[in-house]
């Protein structure tokens, strides 16, 4: 019993330290990686170095978007590297003491790595605005931490806005003027993404897979196992059904997403492709200035009280600076 101990302990103390301090990275990495059962995908990883690493890495890595599996994988792997050095230098207690007091620095210096913490918490946002759990993610973009992390604001005006607290509470945050609302103008696969979450909350679908286009195009496929969930939950919602059918087909070549896929096309069953309630020609938002493009969603008929209450924020914004 005794020799369980010391790997047991090495096996929570990588786990807990990535799950506490790591274990929305982690999440993200799993959600934005991408792995298919297609002649094109193999073909693709085939043409690059180390393809037999890449393939094995990217099958594991698409389940790291299950809470607790990346730690859990990640620690395993550590504790295997320590039995097997353990197995190969006799040396039992210079073995063990050196082994463990490389992992145990290694889980030390995540914890104390500011940069870490701050991408952790950057990731954690953006799962829950994902998610639409506001308040979480309100509790986490706090008004001193986006004071020290500004890449946090936009999601916090979000998530004020989504609650109908935006021109309340924002003064409550260190803004500077209008851009701080969102990520307009900046050329990002963050910003884009951003923008596509603010367009699927002020039901502008069209916009919000025209966003997630652009941010799938810094991903090494060009798509990714989160990205093609998105666009078909939005072409599902401008009711196009031939293209949410499509990556729904592209989906349901991914293990780890096969009975996400099966059902969502079991939920378009039966659905045809109409025209939708909305006249979305009336409403192409490609302008670059948020203001314009608020007041043509008006026009379209597509006004909300969040897009309201958005436009209250520009123009008392622009007026304050």
């Amino acid at each position: 019993m005794k020799k369980y101990i010391v790997p047991i302990f090495l096996f929570l103390a990588v786990f807990l330290t990535l799950q506490v301090y790591a274990g929305h990275i982690l999440v993200k990495k799993g959600q934005f990686s991408l792995f298919l059962l297609t002649p094109d995908y193999f073909t693709q990883v085939f043409r690059e170095p180390f393809p037999i690493s890449h393939i094995i890495l990217s099958f594991v890595i698409q389940f790291f978007d299950i809470p607790f599996v990346g730690p859990a994988v990640i620690a395993a792997i550590a504790v295997s590297l320590f039995c097997i050095c353990h197995a190969i230098f006799r040396k039992k207690r210079v073995s063990d003491v050196l082994l463990c007091g490389l992992l145990l620095a290694g889980c030390l210096f995540i914890a104390v790595l500011p940069g870490i913490k701050r991408e952790n918490r950057y990731c954690a946002v953006e799962q829950y605005a994902r998610q639409h759990r506001w308040d979480e993610l309100l509790d986490i973009a706090r008004p001193g931490v986006v004071r020290d992390n500004r890449s946090l604001m936009p999601y916090a005006m979000l998530a004020l806005n989504a609650k109908g607290q935006l021109v309340g509470n924002m003064g409550s945050y260190p803004l500077s003027g209008p851009q701080d609302l969102d990520t307009e103008g900046i050329h990002t696969m963050e910003a884009y993404w951003f923008s596509s979450l603010l367009d699927e909350a002020l039901g502008n679908y069209n916009e919000a897979v025209h966003h997630l286009f652009q941010a799938s195009c810094f991903l090494p496929q060009g798509m990714s196992n989160i990205s093609l969930y998105q666009m078909i939950r939005f072409n599902m919602e401008n009711e196009n059904y031939t293209l949410a059918r499509k990556y729904a087909g592209i989906l349901l070549r991914s293990p780890r997403n096969y009975f996400l896929a099966k059902g969502l096309l079991k939920a378009m069953e039966g659905r045809q492709n109409r025209a939708s309630t909305t006249d979305k020609a009336l409403s192409p938002v490609i302008t670059d200035s948020p203001i314009v493009n608020l007041g043509l969603l008006r026009k379209a008929g597509m006004q909300s009280a969040m897009a309201n209450e958005r436009l209250a924020a520009y123009l008392r914004l622009s007026v304050m600076n």
